[in-house]
């Protein structure tokens, strides 16, 4: 009886030991794996490759000059990039916009489906694996004095760049064109209702001469939308945004009607399963054995060894 108390001990010890070990082989592999992902980033890292994400998104072209009087640029500016998150960037970009002093005016969020397979998961049910890519297009205007500072803050998410395009374009002489075409029109439109009040006038001259001031009416109140439009556009930026993110999947487990209709759990089916399972079982039971060969050899030649050292005494 002592006998079989120590040895049950023994072996109780042993597994003690195995499973230990196995705890720090797995502690040693999750040590290992953290060590081999990619280093944080120090503070003068950092620094450094917000500084290239910053001259990648900005440029000369973005930064409104106090001091010219003579130019009126509309800036606009057209960027695709990746991000690790769109909706977390998306979030980030609105709160940006806001911090500027600006407003989104499009935004058109959407999941786009690559592929999706189908396989068998039981009798009665499929998996579906859907892989699919998180994408955003964004319309956003910012005053002209604050373009570069938002495409600066913009860098920050950029995981990759795919373009940027900048454009400063000069309507000096079109603003200047349409104040000229304004003036003439008002300038008509006066000598011809001066004229359309003389007594000599018939009631078709003065018809005409009426239509003809609703032309220039027409004509001026166009000119002035128009210049009204310009300087909307020089005093707020457009800024055009397509983002996306690395291809994602998810899996979903759903019924198979057709094998749900046809499916009757009979004895066979039932055994079959029971079969499955106990050769599991058998394989948990014999990869255990085999973890453990070298105590099945140690245990028992220890304990013989033992009873002989004991019968010697």
């Amino acid at each position: 009886m002592n006998q079989l108390r120590k040895t049950t001990l023994l072996m109780a010890i042993a597994c003690i030991a195995i499973i230990a070990c196995n705890q720090r082989k797995a502690e040693k592999v999750n040590a290992i794996a953290v060590s081999q992902e990619s280093p944080q980033l120090e503070p003068a890292d950092k620094s450094k490759e917000e500084s290239k994400s910053e001259a990648f998104s900005s440029s000369s072209a973005a930064v409104e000059d106090p001091n010219d009087t003579k130019h009126h640029f509309i800036r606009t500016a057209e960027l695709k990039f990746k991000v690790k998150k769109v909706i977390a960037a998306t979030t980030y970009i609105e709160n940006t916009v806001k911090k500027m002093n600006g407003f989104v005016t499009y935004t058109n969020l959407k999941s786009t489906i690559n592929d999706e397979e189908i396989v068998p998961f039981t009798a009665d049910s499929n998996l579906i694996t859907t892989t699919y890519t998180v994408s955003n297009d964004l319309i956003i205007r910012v005053p002209n004095t604050n373009l570069d500072s938002t495409l600066k803050q913009l860098a920050k998410i950029i995981d990759y760049l795919d373009y940027r395009t900048i454009k400063a374009n000069d309507v000096s002489f079109l603003l200047l064109a349409n104040r000229y075409s304004y003036q003439r029109a008002i300038k008509y439109n006066n000598i011809i209702g001066n004229a359309s009040t003389n007594q000599k006038v018939t009631i078709n001259e003065a018809a005409n001469a009426a239509k003809v001031m609703a032309d220039f009416d027409e004509l001026a109140g166009n000119v002035s939308i128009n210049n009204n439009e310009l300087n909307d556009e020089i005093k707020y930026s457009t800024i055009s945004l397509a983002i996306y993110q690395n291809v994602d999947y998810k899996q979903e487990r759903i019924v198979n009607k057709e094998n749900l209709k046809r499916a009757s759990h009979t004895f066979g089916q039932e055994l079959g399963s029971a079969l499955v399972d106990g050769w599991e079982i058998l394989k948990v039971l014999l990869l255990f054995i085999a973890r453990i060969w070298i105590l099945i050899i140690i245990i028992p030649a220890a304990y013989f060894g033992y009873r002989k050292f004991k019968s010697k005494i």
